[in-house]
């Protein structure tokens, strides 16, 4: 027979539904949780086939598995997917009855089918649904996982059950075989313990035979079922006897872990055996493991007739594995009339499919509709829906049908290897029938005439129209085989008009052959121990007895208890061994207890697992019980802490690091008291206090031995003040020990609790000075003086007057004060020294403090000794213009991408002057509306005497910087330094020098190698090369080349001096080259800059050493105010973020990683962060550093309160490079300890642009070794060091 498993869901509902259980009211339903934390787990259970066309009810269970009550459920049967045209509704009581489900309770369900209108084969739905007012959780075991994924995601979960009506077959049986059992092949086992289905029984017959009035479920050996509960349908001892249309159901409980269970059926006259079924029913139950798809066919069995034509049948998938590859064939002479059906079916899903008979055919027989499918990826099924027709017209037709196996259904176990089915064969024509024979019968099958009433004979036979036989359908097979399908063909000869015709009628068959196997129930299940104390010596014990329901022995047995914690199995009569043959039971002792005092009240739970092998070869497997009791708690001594008065402290109350206890250091010892009360029912004896670690903290007490009942003793701690700092005291260093009535040999428990406390040294004045010492302080200059507040407690405004005897010496900030109160903590006071304070040394400044407050502190040291020093004198030079104009390169046409007009802010852009935008720094460049000075850069010089050069030693003025140069120098190459000789020899140094010899070049004996500021200034970079410029300004000679410079680089022990790139590969870059291992040419100078009246002066290099005799660091060409003392000057009041460099009068911030973003990488903040200390953030694009400029001179706080701050140029960047300093290898910590900070060892952005791509490339100037190159501005980041001032007069 085709049945479909049994729908079972389980949803949880929100803790907020067992709340509404258990109201205000005070009272919960027995079983319940009066203060849930959980969810309810309900679960349903329904027969999936019963009877159609009767009036009858349909029992349904609904079962809550939970610690927690159900409640406001409500239950229904949708007409929309009723398909029997039945009136069928929820009873009355039932819905009254189940609305409130219990903790571990349950409640069956009625459904009731009216008689009118009659109901048809088909399917319907019973829903039970929570009140709408509660949210609800699916919470679902894992055979109904996939069944209800999709109404997870609904606001509110439903419980549903599917259930078939089928008609009735013919059946003139009695007895045992007027019995039609319903039930599922297949189910899912349930993962969280037994799986419940439902079987139900119909008495199919109106002759069954002797007289019976109960039917219930027996084992393979005809012991009775004690899983199996009645739910409807037996009369009973001395009541009516059952008869046809009676339905009887049964719950039936399948343990965890078996893979089949197995039943028969029998009937009772008054307790009176009557008869037993030889039929061995299984149920196969598939591992909580597995995944696969179970197809549930309803109705599966019904009759088409020319009033009743087609049917509905709905497919739905009860498994927890998708279906594939289903296919739904019907059996001629029926036809598809439209589905809802596809290749697949999900878990929890259905589908419908309408098969029609065409009644105008002259025919009645059997047929059936088939599906076909894979239940997993690897594994087939099959199943079908039978299907009894009849035309309209009277034909010659052969039934053939089973009146206790209406779908021809044959199942057997390997212990139990036949089953038979009473088949009737009957002519449904109206004219005779012969030649009968079984044309087809398939493998494992046979028939038989034995022992049966009105038996078909042997073959060939014939029946009379409407005339009937029978014939015992015998399936016999004891090797395992899966579910297979076939056909049994009968074939016929009947009379026609014209002769005789052959048929056949085809009756489609099922068969399979499962394992054996044993099948063991613990009971009771669960058990519920009493109540046993927590002191070692109570304990329960419950005998369980352990019964094998199953056809074969159980073999490898061994109980135990999963952890063994609370429960243990003890000896019994008569114990279970390690096998259990079938039908025999044994009895298992668990003891509860005892449990040590030390295990908290409560429940306590375990579970007793017998574990077995279920046949052989077989995985062993597991049959439980769920163990449970409870554990009360003896009586104890409570003690607690509580915080009583403290003394001694001058501020705080001890609760936090914040709120410190305070006291001055050598102060008396403060103290802190607590009150220790026993406030249980029971005296604490022995009782003791001891301490561990207490720091400068000490303890007493005046406890007693025994502490009754609400008495207290009290706690006192003493702080001993002779240390400053944190002196916190941890309470959970103070033990307490004492025995009561629960722990008579002992109960430790340490305090709780911190309290916070802090000794303070007296209160002083530190006086700290920038410089820390040796002041030496030329006039205009100052120093800072300040006073920090050190020790006291809540020390109130101290105030600092500084007074001195010397000249011309002011004060500002004075008379400031320093409390204790948050950022009030030290003040400075800054010494200005006039501009005309005549020099002189040993001057004292006093510090007092010229208030009395209490307490009063004196400031450390009182006097403060200073210099006044000569000022040193800078020398202010005016730094010349780079070169750059309005357009890149200069006077460029037309504009394109490498002719560009120089943006806003930069180089060539300049500043405004009258209508024009000029370039910072000494004009001497032609832009077409500015006068140049001078008027002429280069003019041709002449021998020291007037006269003109002799041919071949022609020279150039420079009248921008005072230089005179060689026209065309020589194009031969030299090392720097020689290293293969020794001494070692300086070849470019040489080569200049040989200039000198005799009477000179073009009369003049003082050539040398020029510095790298001297050649610097030869370039133009408004010009895209170098040379190429030269050579049409006067130097015809100057070659596509680098160039050596006197200066060496100062890192690297001086192996390499610095060159510039005059070529058509560096377009001017600053670099160096190895001395040894390089080779350029030389290109003489003379003159000095420092002494001429040209208007640009070149600053000295900064270089002080020599490396060899005519370098730049024994000549020192230039103005020499590179590396005097006191070149910057660091502002003062609105100025004092910012440094001025007095050589070139520019003014730079003093924070040299001034932050233009928020975050690494961001856009521009419109308020520069100036105190800045991430580099990052001062790290941005060329043209972000263009709009940076902007929004510092429009931010709503300006640095030093100026608004003309910019990029600055090639030439203003470099000038703060130095050179010459040995001990800062790099410049920008020597800048960093002139009165910068931040400035890094980093490539700055210039406002120059590379002339050669002016449209993406600009000058940088490393500020960390001087060098000078360019890249991309548009998406390279690099650090900006803004600058104001300059102009043509350079300040």
């Amino acid at each position: 027979m085709r049945l479909n498993n049994l729908l079972k869901t389980t949803l949880g509902l929100l803790g907020v539904t067992t709340l509404v259980a258990c109201s205000a009211a005070g009272s919960c339903p027995p079983g319940s949780n009066s203060n849930p934390t959980g969810n309810a787990v309900l679960t349903l259970t329904a027969p999936n086939l019963y009877p159609a066309g009767v009036a009858t009810q349909v029992p349904l269970m609904i079962n809550n598995s939970s610690d927690y009550v159900a409640t406001g459920l409500t239950y229904s049967v949708p007409s929309e997917t009723n398909y029997t045209n039945g009136n069928i509704t929820i009873t009355s009581a039932s819905q009254s009855n189940c609305a409130t489900i219990p903790a571990h309770g349950s409640c069956q369900i009625m459904a009731s089918i009216a008689a009118s209108p009659i109901s048809h084969p088909g399917s319907f739905t019973i829903v039970a649904t929570p009140q709408t007012s509660t949210s609800v959780v699916g919470k679902l075991t894992s055979e109904t996982k996939a069944l209800f994924s999709k109404a997870a995601t609904s606001a509110t979960l439903s419980l549903t059950a599917n259930i078939g009506l089928v008609d009735l077959p013919l059946n003139t049986e009695s007895g045992i075989n007027a019995l039609i059992p319903y039930y599922p092949s297949m189910v899912m086992a349930n993962e969280s313990g037994a799986t419940t289905v439902i079987v139900s029984i119909a008495v199919s017959s109106t002759n069954t035979g002797a007289a019976f009035n109960t039917i219930q479920l027996v084992d393979s050996s005809g012991n009775l079922l004690s899983n199996a509960q009645l739910l409807t349908g037996n009369s009973g001892s001395g009541a009516t006897d059952l008869a046809k249309p009676a339905v009887v159901s049964y719950l039936v409980s399948i343990p965890a872990g078996v893979s089949q269970f197995s039943f028969k059926l029998q009937t009772l006259e008054n307790g009176t055996v009557v008869a037993t079924g030889s039929n061995v029913n299984t149920i196969n139950v598939g591992s909580v493991n597995s995944i696969q798809g179970i197809l549930t066919i309803q109705p599966n069995y019904f009759n088409l007739t020319p009033d009743y034509s087609s049917q509905q049948i709905t497919y739905t998938n009860t498994g927890n594995g998708a279906i594939t590859n289903l296919v739904l064939t019907p059996a001629s002479p029926l036809i598809a009339d439209g589905t809802t059906c596809g290749s697949s079916l999900a878990a929890g899903d259905s589908c419908n499919y309408t098969v029609r008979f065409p009644v105008v055919q002259p025919v009645k027989g059997v047929s059936n509709v088939t599906a076909n499918y894979n239940s997993t990826s690897t594994t087939t099924g099959n199943g079908t829906a039978t299907v009894n027709y009849s035309g309209t017209d009277a034909i010659a037709g052969l039934s053939i049908s089973s009146g206790s196996n209406p779908n021809f259904d044959f199942s057997s176990t390997t212990a139990h290897s036949t089953m038979s089915s009473l088949v009737t064969i009957k002519n449904t024509g109206n004219n005779l029938e012969s030649n009968i024979v079984y044309s087809t019968l398939p493998n494992h099958f046979s028939v038989s005439d034995t022992g049966i009433s009105n038996p078909c004979g042997a073959t060939p036979f014939s029946l009379a129209a409407g005339e009937s036989c029978n014939v015992n359908l015998i399936y016999t097979n004891s090797v395992m085989t899966s579910l297979t399908s076939d056909e049994i063909v009968v074939s016929y000869n009947y009379l026609i008009a014209s002769g005789v015709a052959m048929s056949t009628s085809t009756v489609g068959v099922t068969y399979s052959t499962t394992q054996s196997t044993a099948s063991l129930l613990i009971t009771p299940n669960p058990y519920a121990y009493g109540t046993i104390v927590n002191n070692g010596v109570d304990s329960l014990s419950n005998v369980f007895t352990v019964t094998n329901s199953g056809e074969i022995t159980a073999t490898g047995m061994t109980a135990s208890v999963a952890t063994g914690t609370f429960f243990n199995t003890v000896t019994t009569t008569p114990q279970c061994g390690a096998s259990l043959a079938a039908g025999e039971s044994c009895n298992l002792s668990v003891q509860f207890g005892t449990v040590e005092s030390t295990v908290p009240a409560g429940t306590k739970t375990d579970t007793l697992n017998v574990s077995y092998t279920p046949y052989t070869s077989a995985i062993p497997i597991t049959a439980s019980s769920a163990l449970s009791g409870q554990v009360a708690t003896a009586q104890s001594a409570v003690i607690v802490q509580a915080f009583t008065n403290s003394s001694g402290f001058v501020g705080g109350d001890g609760t936090s690091g914040n709120s410190a206890y305070q006291v001055q250091q050598n102060a008396t010892a403060p103290t802190v008291t607590y009150t220790l009360a026993n406030n249980g029912t029971v005296p604490a004896t022995s009782f003791a206090v001891t301490t561990g670690s207490l720091g400068a903290w000490s303890q007493s007490n005046n406890c007693p031995a025994t502490l009754e009942p609400q008495a207290s003793c009290m706690l006192t701690f003493s702080l001993a003040t002779s240390a400053t700092g944190i002196n916190n005291l941890d309470l959970s260093q103070v033990h307490l020990t004492w025995n009561d009535q629960d722990n008579p040999s002992g109960q430790p428990q340490d305090l709780s609790g911190t309290v916070y406390a802090n000794v303070f040294a007296a209160p002083g004045i530190a006086i700290t000075t920038n410089p820390s010492s040796s002041i030496s302080v030329a006039p205009g200059e100052s120093f800072t003086i300040t006073a920090t507040l050190t020790g006291g407690y809540n020390i109130t405004a101290q105030t600092i007057h500084a007074t001195t005897t010397a000249s011309d010496v002011t004060f500002t900030n004075n008379d400031c004060a320093i409390s204790s109160s948050a950022g009030l903590g030290s003040c400075t006071i800054t010494v200005n020294v006039g501009a005309s304070a005549a020099a002189a040394t040993g001057n004292t400044i006093t510090i007092s403090n010229s208030t009395t407050p209490t307490p009063a502190a004196t400031p450390a040291p009182s006097t403060v000794n200073f210099d006044i020093a000569v000022a040193p004198t800078v020398v202010q030079i005016a730094l010349p213009q780079t070169g750059q104009m309005n357009q890149v390169p200069s006077m460029c046409y037309p504009l394109s991408a490498t002719c560009i007009n120089s943006p806003v802010g930069s180089d060539g852009y300049g500043y405004a002057s009258g209508p024009y935008d000029i370039p910072y720094g000494v004009a001497w460049a032609y832009n077409g509306y500015t006068d140049l000075v001078p008027p002429v850069r280069f003019t041709p010089g002449s021998a020291a005497d007037g006269s003109a050069c002799p041919s071949g030693q022609l020279v150039e003025s420079d009248n921008l910087t005072g230089l005179m140069w060689q026209q065309n120098p020589s194009t031969t190459t030299y090392k720097w330094q020689d290293s293969t000789v020794t001494p070692n020899t300086y070849p470019a140094l040489a080569a200049v020098e040989s200039l000198n010899s005799g009477s000179g070049y073009c009369g003049y004996t003082d050539w040398r190698l020029p510095n790298l500021n001297e050649l610097v200034s030869m370039l133009n970079l408004g010009q895209k090369v170098p040379y190429t410029w030269l050579n049409t300004s006067g130097f015809p000679g100057v070659g596509n080349f680098s160039y050596w410079s006197s200066t060496t680089m100062v890192a690297g022990s001086g192996s390499s001096a610095w060159v510039v790139m005059l070529n058509n590969t560096g377009y001017g870059r600053i670099a160096t080259q190895g001395k040894t291992s390089s080779t350029a040419p030389v290109w003489a100078v003379r003159g000095n800059s420092a002494t001429s009246t040209a208007p640009a002066k070149i600053p000295q290099t900064g270089q002080t050493t020599s490396y060899a005799a005519g370098d730049d660091g024994a000549l020192q060409a230039g103005t020499a105010s590179t590396n005097v003392s006191g070149r910057f000057k660091s502002g003062t009041l609105l100025e004092a973020d910012c440094i001025t460099d007095s050589q070139t009068g520019l003014m730079w911030p003093k924070n040299g990683i001034i932050g233009f973003t928020a975050t690494s990488g961001g856009s521009l903040i419109s308020q520069p962060n100036y105190s800045n200390t991430d580099p990052y953030l001062n790290s941005i694009t060329w043209y972000d550093a263009l709009t940076a400029m902007t929004k510092m001179n429009t931010a709503t706080t300006k640095l030093c309160g100026y608004s003309d701050w910019r990029l600055p140029n090639f030439a203003e960047l470099r000038s703060l490079i130095n050179y010459g300093q040995v001990n800062y290898s790099i410049s920008s910590n020597w800048l960093n300890d002139q009165g910068f900070s931040g400035v890094q060892n980093k490539k700055y952005w210039t406002s120059t642009i590379f002339a050669s791509t002016p449209s993406s490339t600009m000058w940088l100037i490393d500020m960390g070794i001087g060098e000078a190159s360019f890249n991309g501005g548009q998406y390279n980041p690099y650090p900006v060091l803004p600058v104001r001032g300059g102009g043509a007069a350079g300040s």
